[in-house]
């Protein structure tokens, strides 16, 4: 049936009332939307992005996210080739992240050339690249969703309103910009079914429910995954595809088979190949083959099968980048491939036969950490002498002084010059002497020269000092 709305009555006492109606999708709207993109699994969609303007538009900003465990972000296209919506843009920006990305438009930078997005419906201004990040079998449909007030054009900077521009005003959510949310359609391959005999799995160690806990650390730091099998029958051996976040740079030499169940059954071919750079346009990848009984004399070993999880090997990790509180994607999905070589899947080998494995993706949380000097209680940072007597005032303030005259410590941690876990009269006593008298001890670590984390354990906080990089 066709939706029809009521458009206008137009009636006097001269002439007779006229009722048009005209179909709900003729009416014009203001909207940014983006759309559904579909692709098989390790293959990457193309999600297209619109608007629709019911006046001339001067740009437009759309800031949207998904779940990176299901999709990374690889590209943002932008229709401003010739003939296209944004040709006439000035001014294109642009951020492409793991989980989110920023389209932000002004056409008519200086006012001098009068650039505009025409009066419209449904144009088309760009294209999301987002790689499918699984499933192994199946359907899987990940919300796409445009987010107000949350995602920044820069690491830092202030964060954005989805937004279109007309006769210079802004029009948001708020003044009924339409914002319609999309989806990221991946296809997995043809999958084990619940039939399987064979799971992988990665993470930290194992949580009371006997699966891998998620890994978590700060940017910086070293981590380790460990890579876990579980199996109703013998395995001779199995191969695994692993793609995982570029911003997880694996650690040369770290790979270990100790305290597991190679190392246990004397595996005697293990190989990792890596693909440990995004400059191919490919996320990167580990590739692992291991047969247990490889080399004479041959005496049909296995590993064994066991109803828990049960490590294979670990291998450690560089967190080189990412955002406060993302996840960076490590896992088992579609088909990785050896430089050269030939396809690798997930699968084991079974009574001489290979059977895919179902497989349980893991990944890698940012967390933030707590920087600071210590003995800069005014954190005034970064300079040469950031510690210094206007420090052991702003103890005092801090401690001791109320109302106006009281100063508002960015870091207890970075007051407590003599890291006893107490905020009192020892640390001014304690900074003094560490400014002007000779010989006196310096504040413990993270130290007054240069920023650090807090290796004791108390109470104190430092809110000023929280940081991803």
């Amino acid at each position: 049936m066709t939706h029809m709305k009521l458009y206008r009555l137009s009636c006097s006492l001269f002439s007779v009332c006229l009722v048009a109606l005209v179909p709900s999708w003729l009416q014009a709207e203001n909207s940014l939307s983006v759309g559904r993109g579909t692709a098989d699994s390790g293959s990457v969609a193309s999600v297209p992005l619109t608007l629709s303007t019911d006046d001339d538009a001067q740009g437009f900003i759309m800031a949207f996210e998904w779940d990176g465990s299901r999709g990374t972000g690889t590209e943002l296209e932008v229709r401003d080739g010739d003939g296209e919506a944004l040709s006439g843009a000035e001014l294109v920006v642009t951020r492409v992240e793991s989980s989110f990305m920023v389209l932000s438009v002004v056409m008519d930078l200086d006012g001098a050339g009068g650039e505009v997005i025409a009066a419209a419906q449904d144009v088309e201004v760009g294209a999301a690249l987002i790689r499918c990040e699984g499933p192994s079998e199946g359907t899987l449909e990940t919300p796409i969703q445009l987010v107000d007030d949350k995602i920044a054009t820069v690491e830092g900077g202030p964060t954005l309103k989805n937004t279109l521009v007309q006769g210079g005003l802004s029009i948001t959510a708020e003044e009924n910009l339409g914002l319609n949310n999309g989806a990221l359609i991946c296809e997995g391959e043809d999958g084990p079914g619940p039939s399987a005999r064979a799971f992988f799995a990665c993470g930290n160690g194992l949580d009371d429910d006997g699966n891998p806990e998620p890994v978590t650390g700060t940017k910086g730091s070293t981590q380790t995954l460990i890579f876990y099998y579980r199996s109703t029958e013998e395995l001779q051996g199995l191969s695994m595809a692993v793609r995982h976040s570029c911003n997880l740079e694996l650690v040369d030499g770290s790979l270990s088979i100790e305290d597991g169940a190679l190392s246990a059954s004397e595996a005697e071919f293990v190989n990792i190949a890596v693909d440990d750079t995004s400059d191919d346009g490919d996320i990167c990848e580990l590739i692992v083959g291991i047969l247990v009984d490889a080399v004479p004399p041959f005496d049909g070993r296995s590993l064994p099968e066991t109803d828990s999880f049960t490590k294979l090997f670990s291998q450690d990790f560089l967190i080189a980048g990412g955002d406060c509180d993302e996840c960076l994607f490590a896992g088992f999905v579609g088909t990785g491939e050896v430089e050269g070589g030939r396809p690798v899947k997930n699968l084991v080998s079974i009574d001489f036969q290979s059977e895919p494995a179902e497989t349980t993706n893991c990944r890698v949380c940012l967390e933030a950490r707590e920087e600071f000097q210590r003995g800069d209680c005014n954190f005034s940072g970064g300079r040469r002498s950031a510690v210094d007597i206007a420090d052991a005032a702003a103890q005092v303030g801090f401690i001791f002084l109320d109302g106006e005259a009281k100063f508002d410590a960015p870091c207890e941690d970075a007051c407590d010059a003599n890291d006893d876990g107490r905020l009192d009269a020892a640390d001014v006593v304690f900074l003094l002497e560490f400014l002007f008298v000779p010989n006196s001890p310096e504040p413990p670590s993270p130290g007054p020269d240069s920023p650090g984390d807090d290796p004791t354990d108390d109470d104190l906080t430092c809110e000023g000092g929280v940081v991803c990089d």
